[in-house]
């Protein structure tokens, strides 16, 4: 049955070899790099013996077009090496393994623990994930507030937390994007969300009010999770992860997630305004650097694809464009596609910024009943709203004044396709932004 598995797939193979040697020799690279070093491709042979999978390099290094095929086989041959012998990967920190996961990027310890052992150690008891160490209580989040920069997720989380049963903490640890890497160990992460809910336990226990407690919800507001995946350029392969989402569908699957977006052109604006080393604050410089920025994105699309390149935390220094505004932030529908790989539909409520803040008495409720909270009466909710937004205002955001409108029209035509892949995939039109100035 394996020498039938060989030899359909050198067969498969043999004819896009045939195919790629009537291309341009950058035309025959790209494909083959792109076919033979696919998940897919790979997956193919994840059953076949190692014997097999030697021959079956020979037998690509010994083809007609073996003088392309050099420049890509030992980077073919190490990826199907690692699916076939099954070697996991492994983050190192300064006391030892801080994770590790398999071939197909998902989770095979954490700190020292296995994924179904933590969810096994979860207590019935309470609504959020929470475990006893030593006795002592630790949570992780029943949920997630996350978006891009500059769209409103600091103002949503200072209202949500005003729930009774949303356990208040440092809004944006950034733990599994950024700090996972710092070695900041699951103890202390858990134990920075746990604080508050642990506060309302010590007054419980001498009450009776200990099982309302428990049914307070522990959140993480950073805004990262949703788009950055600094762990997943640790992965020689790109289709193996693991992603930020993946590793949290490892530990958390039921996770809810909140995801907050802005009109893409407004604010990839106001993000070059906030940032400190996007230097003159002016709008015709504006104009300038994000024309770069646009063509940088577009070369890099057309080399290695979109979900690369709005993937890849490193972008801006490997095409050397590190003081270029972030415009791949602005591919929201890669991220969302991401989120979907890994869980269902139901356990993602998207909210637009814009209407947020022209509809947080309508919005707040749903985000309770999203989440299973007890509704609140408007009388609660109105008081609520009319708080002044959180957020930070920049003295470059006055300077500067408002973006040109040509900078906005290009930008906005740039975008405007990947605009429309994420409103068909939420199936709802406003995520075209077409009502936003």
């Amino acid at each position: 049955m394996q020498k039938w598995k060989v030899l359909y797939f050198l067969v498969f193979v043999g004819a896009l070899i045939l195919t790629a040697s009537l291309t341009t020799d950058k035309g025959m690279t790209s494909t083959l790099r792109s076919v033979l070093l696919s998940r897919d491709s790979l997956l193919k042979l994840r059953n076949i013996s190692s014997s097999s999978t030697a021959a079956y390099i020979e037998r690509i290094k010994s083809s007609p077009t073996a003088a392309y095929i050099k420049r890509i086989g030992s980077d073919i041959k190490d990826q199907i090496s690692r699916y076939t012998s099954g070697e996991e990967n492994k983050l190192i920190g300064n006391n030892g393994v801080v994770l590790s996961w398999n071939r197909y990027g998902d989770l095979t310890t954490l700190f020292g623990w296995r994924p179904k052992d933590l969810q096994e150690s979860f207590l019935s008891d309470y609504k959020s994930p929470c475990f006893l160490i030593d006795a002592k209580l630790f949570c992780l989040p029943f949920f997630f507030l996350a978006g891009m920069p500059q769209s409103g997720t600091e103002d949503i989380w200072s209202k949500i937390t005003q729930h009774h049963h949303v356990a208040t903490s440092n809004r944006d640890p950034h733990w599994w994007t950024r700090h996972i890497r710092a070695d900041v160990n699951l103890r202390a992460y858990s134990f920075q969300l746990t604080r508050d809910l642990r506060n309302h336990l010590r007054f419980a226990e001498k009450s009776s009010h200990l099982r309302t407690v428990k049914e307070m919800i522990v959140g993480d507001g950073s805004y990262s999770t949703f788009c950055d995946n600094l762990l997943w350029e640790k992965s020689k392969d790109v289709d193996r992860g693991p992603g930020t989402f993946q590793m949290i569908k490892s530990i958390l699957p039921k996770a809810k997630f909140i995801i907050s977006l802005r009109e893409p052109a407004n604010r990839l604006y106001s993000e070059y305004l906030d940032s400190s080393h996007l230097k003159p604050k002016t709008a015709d410089a504006y104009h300038s650097i994000v024309t770069k920025a646009k063509q940088s994105l577009a070369d890099c699309i057309s080399e290695i694809g979109v979900r690369r390149c709005a993937l890849s935390a490193t972008i801006n220094k490997t095409t050397g464009t590190e003081d270029l505004p972030r415009i791949q932030l602005s591919l929201y529908t890669v991220f969302i596609q991401e989120f979907l790989k890994h869980f269902p539909r139901d356990q993602l409520f998207v909210v637009r910024m814009e209407d947020w803040y022209s509809g947080c008495k309508d919005i707040l409720p749903q985000l309770f009943k999203f989440l299973e909270l007890d509704p609140l009466p408007k009388a609660s909710i109105n008081p609520i709203c009319e708080k002044r937004r959180q957020t930070v205002i920049n003295q470059s955001n006055v300077t500067a004044g408002l973006q040109l409108a040509a900078t906005k029209h290009m930008v906005r035509n740039f975008l405007a396709p990947y605009n429309q892949q994420l409103a068909d995939i939420l199936e709802d039109p406003l995520f075209l932004w077409s009502d936003v100035a």
